[in-house]
């Protein structure tokens, strides 16, 4: 094996292929010759000159038209035509031999068996060039899997001669095509699955299926759920359509798809209301949610989007990436638009609102927000401060500059919350709500109009930079373990794209006050999230049932402030709003005389670092927070 892989990349290729042409070469003028006068002997004994001349001749020509600078292992009809020219060159040069050569006239060398010739020149050339493209394919990458293509259409045909691929069978569910070969692997129905992956050996599964929508994209991964295939896919069309992606770009599959949720179709009023033609600052621009927001408002014709974010790491980042979309969609005749990047944080009420006066700001998205569970717990003063107070200075900067709308992104963590971060978050709400109860009663002054304040929950979003998927692929990818912190820990999960895009509706649909909550569908549970996972990436989870599986689930335990189970709304007063995915909920408010004196109480521990005030202010106004326990010492 190893000489063969010396061979292959040496020079002496070269040589060894002009030796294979010629041999083609001699065999098919003997053979042309057999065939039209009924012996080789003419040609050995009569014609040897013409016999010698090919084996010269063949080598030029194949040279000439290029056949011994082909990359065999990734080239495919070209063999053919090269095949051919070289051919026909060779046997235009035998032709020419024989009219100067005296003695091939003069013996009467038929001009069919210099046809012959060409012809059985074309097939060897092209016959041997292909065998050794499948040893080449085969013997160059000992490491390669059978690959199983999931989709026998048009994608999956162009896939199986791609060289990454060894594709030993195709499944399909049409069932005019069981039973056919391409590239000389069958095409078998679904219901094989299982015994196909287990009699050939595949390992990879590549669904090749661009046009599927999300339901038909679930069925063929719950088929492949507990066959410990790696699963691949090709990009789906809406993302080829819509990006400089292509078919070949196989990726992962995405953990949307493998929680399978169908989108909500978005209601294009709904998303034009707060930002077409308006200037729009987003708050935490750099974040998850914040970039997310960000490149969705430029899809729907801002006149202006400022972006502040208080990481110059992040706002670099996410400028750079909005400056791009923004020279791509100009170049296809979009609107203009302007991008602010502000340096910046939301505790800094002057530049807020210096911020918000000199755009003319009509919309604001506020996204900034400290909301990893255990890194708040132990630093209450921080989330406390970000969360609560940045929120309240952002909402008076708003009134102060008379801001159309304020959208506050909020979390299911809110609920009942158990920790410090989801407490800081309702009493965020709590906030707008009495901000916007206050305005209402008259008791903003210097505005033109009150502000809405509109607050948005959901749950997990997948990919975010607090999600729990990037450790499961990092776990993973290095063989485990993977760390669960309960068995029966479940979550409500969403695509950071769904999410920020339900937001922007949810925000036009608000008249100020009210929290909406997200339509998250059925809550899922960690471990059979970790499962699904581990066994998609081809591996087996190792259990007491399964000792010899690849990765191993181990539960670590609840850390502090962690829920088993997220809720959406405090109480049941769960309202349907005209968009399928928004729901609303009827919650109690607090009025703002009280909830200044909190605040006041909250500065003041703030500005001291005194945690256990902070705890007890927040543990006091949220009435519902029922985190109880000592507070873990400073480090």
């Amino acid at each position: 094996m190893g000489a063969f892989h010396t061979l292959l990349r040496s020079p002496l290729r070269i040589l060894l292929a002009i030796a294979i042409d010629m041999t083609c070469a001699a065999l098919a003028l003997l053979v042309a010759g057999f065939l039209r006068l009924g012996s080789v002997t003419p040609i050995i004994e009569d014609y040897r000159g013409l016999l010698w001349a090919s084996l010269l001749i063949v080598p030029v020509s194949f040279w000439v038209v290029g056949l011994y600078s082909l990359m065999l292992r990734r080239s495919g009809i070209e063999i053919w035509w090269r095949s051919l020219a070289g051919s026909a060159l060779a046997t235009m040069a035998a032709a020419a031999w024989i009219t100067f050569d005296r003695g091939a006239v003069d013996g009467g060398v038929s001009r069919m068996a210099i046809v012959g010739f060409g012809i059985n020149l074309s097939m060897a050339a092209a016959s041997t060039r292909f065998a050794a493209r499948s040893l080449i394919r085969r013997f160059m990458a000992p490491a390669r899997e059978c690959t199983l293509i999931y989709g026998a259409g048009v994608a999956g045909e162009m896939l199986a001669a791609d060289p990454r691929f060894r594709v030993v069978a195709f499944i399909d569910d049409d069932a005019t095509k069981w039973g056919r070969r391409i590239d000389g692997a069958a095409v078998h129905p679904p219901h094989e699955l299982p015994e196909i992956v287990r009699r050939l050996q595949v390992a990879t599964v590549l669904i090749a299926l661009p046009s599927a929508n999300v339901t038909q994209r679930r069925t063929v991964l719950r088929r492949l759920g507990h066959l410990s295939v790696r699963v691949l896919t090709v990009p789906m069309l809406d993302e080829i359509q819509s990006s400089q992606t292509g078919l070949y770009a196989i990726r992962a599959v995405g953990i949307g798809e493998l929680l399978g949720r169908a989108p909500v179709a978005p209601d294009r009023e709904l998303l034009e209301i707060a930002i077409a033609g308006k200037n729009v600052l987003v708050t935490g621009a750099g974040g998850s949610i914040g970039s997310e927001l960000c490149r969705q408002i430029l899809r729907w014709n801002p006149h202006r989007l400022i972006v502040l974010e208080q990481s110059e790491f992040n706002l670099y980042q996410v400028t750079l990436e909005l400056e791009q979309l923004r020279a791509r969609k100009t170049s296809t005749g979009g609107q203009g638009f302007e991008i602010v990047p502000s340096l910046g944080s939301v505790l800094d009420g002057v530049k807020v609102r210096q911020l918000m006066e000199a755009n003319n700001v009509s919309t604001v998205f506020h996204a900034a927000a400290y909301k990893h569970v255990p890194i708040v717990e132990d630093n209450e003063c921080e989330g406390a401060a970000t969360n609560v107070l940045g929120t309240m200075r952002v909402a008076e900067a708003a009134q102060a500059t008379g801001v159309e709308r304020l959208i506050f992104v909020s979390t299911d963590k809110a609920v009942r919350p158990t920790s410090i971060m989801g407490a800081t978050k309702r009493m965020a709400e709590l906030v707008l709500q009495a901000m916007h109860e206050q305005a209402v009663a008259g008791g903003v002054r210097g505005a033109a109009q009150h502000t809405r304040f509109v607050m948005v929950r959901f749950g997990n979003v997948l990919g975010s930079s607090g999600s729990v998927i990037p450790l499961f692929e990092k776990q993973i990818a290095a063989g485990g373990p993977v760390t669960v912190t309960h068995e029966e820990m479940t979550r409500y999960f969403m695509t950071i794209p769904e999410a920020a895009e339900l937001v922007m509706q949810a925000g036009a649909l608000g008249q100020g006050g009210e929290v909406y909550v997200l339509d998250m569908g059925e809550p899922v549970k960690i471990v059979d999230l970790a499962r699904r996972m581990i066994e998609l990436s081809g591996r087996a989870v190792r259990s007491a049932d399964r000792p010899d599986g690849d990765i191993e689930i181990q539960f670590t335990g609840l850390r502090p402030g962690e829920k088993l189970f997220e809720e959406i709304a405090i109480g049941n007063d769960v309202v349907r709003t005209t968009h399928d995915g928004i729901f609303r909920v009827q919650e109690a408010s607090l009025g703002w005389d009280a909830l200044r004196r909190s605040l006041d109480r909250l500065e003041a521990a703030v500005e001291r670092q005194d945690r256990l005030e902070v705890r007890r202010v927040i543990r006091e106004t949220v009435t519902e927070y029922r985190r109880e326990g000592a507070v873990t010492p400073v480090n």
